[in-house]
């Protein structure tokens, strides 16, 4: 039975098919990624751009196309509220209200999820 060459991308040799350099290169930056954000060695927003350049660096996907989603609303909105989340974390006003959240509602979880909506 003889084997069909599928696309220009993959290489026959011995019969056999092989991986080309894109899909390699691929895997591994996929496999960085998964390292990065598992091990949380960077935030996850930092990581996700650094992988979306090196996609683009490394030739495996055009840089138009890369950098294409930020055309889209939703991940601006997304962005958007990324940035302002971590702007009332550094400024500590998630802490104080959390902290009086706490105070009244207690230990108890029906209390906490009877408080919240009203603070």
């Amino acid at each position: 039975m003889r084997l069909r060459e599928r696309s220009c991308h993959t290489s026959q040799i011995l019969g056999r098919y092989f991986m080309s350099m894109d899909v390699v290169l691929t895997y591994c930056i996929l496999i960085l990624a998964i390292i990065l954000f598992v091990t949380e060695k960077l935030r996850p927003d930092i990581g996700a751009i650094l992988i979306m350049i090196l996609l683009a660096w490394s030739g495996v996907v055009e840089v138009e196309e890369a950098f294409s989603g930020f055309s889209s609303n939703a991940v601006v909105s997304v962005m958007a509220v990324m940035i302002m989340g971590y702007g009332i974390d550094k400024s500590g006003i998630m802490k104080k209200l959390s902290k009086k959240i706490i105070k009244l509602a207690g230990n108890g979880e029906k209390k906490l999820l009877v408080y919240y909506p009203f603070q």
